[in-house]
């Protein structure tokens, strides 16, 4: 319960910010509106012939950004929270509280998150809806534990990005960086069978690869968590690790800046 109310109190006073900006809100459906347009005039110029994977090229996209977009808007918030409380002098008070270092970070992006999944959650409605992407076969379950993986994976990412923060000050840099990569190499606009062998053997490395080809399945084939095979196999295990370490290394980091008195700088 105490855990339950420090969320609700967090949650509200981001909702009391983010309230005095409700024209931004606005700004980004129609945003939406015009990147999903962009990539369905894009597909249609490379015609429907094209199917990577074995999926129609908008949905292919849709799906890629969509999810890519919110992995990275996730690890970000990590970050910014951490960014924010050095700025304003309140990253001391931060890591004194009883509540474990981590676990603040955690709730403090948690508002973020949330709005990064409605974002998502939007803009896939709009690709599927107005722009006409291939017909859903969803399976729910399916659909369900990636998203959970995913979530997990963007946690601990997160976490060690905040941890980058804290010790050199460049964690914006290093996640862009980092979203780049992924963009790149995950399948997020084209398949990874299209890349050099060896890039394709890097590929396959990174778990938002086995993610999103796992979550195109579960949204468009209807393809079941038995079905998944190998994707599991990678994610689920490598969620199970990445997140404990992320939280391991995040208080390592905070400790060793307060010995050093380098907490405050950004």
């Amino acid at each position: 319960m105490n855990l339950l109310r420090k969320f609700a109190a967090v949650l509200k006073r981001d909702w009391l910010t983010a309230s005095r900006y409700g024209a931004a809100s606005i700004l980004y459906v129609v945003g939406l509106v015009f990147e999903a347009a962009a990539f369905y005039f894009v597909a249609r110029a490379v015609g429907p012939a094209y199917r990577p994977d074995g999926f129609d090229f908008f949905s292919f996209i849709v799906i890629g950004t969509g999810i890519w977009g919110f992995f990275l808007a996730t690890v970000s918030s990590f970050v910014t929270t951490i960014r924010e409380a050095q700025v304003s002098g309140s990253i001391e008070a931060l890591v004194t509280t009883a509540t474990k270092p981590s676990l603040f970070v955690t709730l403090s992006a948690a508002s973020t998150i949330l709005r990064d999944a409605g974002q998502l959650a939007a803009y896939l409605l709009v690709g599927f809806l107005l722009f006409g992407a291939a017909a859903l076969h969803v399976n729910v379950l399916a659909l369900l534990v990636l998203g959970c993986v995913v979530l997990a994976l963007a946690l601990a990412f997160g976490i060690l990005a905040a941890a980058v923060q804290v010790s050199i000050q460049k964690g914006g840099a290093v996640v862009w960086l980092f979203g780049s990569v992924v963009w790149l190499f995950s399948g997020t606009m084209f398949p990874i069978s299209v890349l050099p062998a060896p890039l394709q053997a890097f590929s396959k490395a990174i778990p938002l690869t086995y993610a999103l080809d796992g979550l195109r399945a579960a949204l468009l084939r209807g393809t079941s968590v038995f079905e998944m095979g190998a994707r599991l196999v990678y994610l689920l295990p490598f969620a199970a690790v990445s997140l404990p370490l992320a939280v391991a290394v995040l208080g390592m980091t905070l400790r060793q800046a307060r010995r050093r008195g380098t907490l405050s700088y950004y």
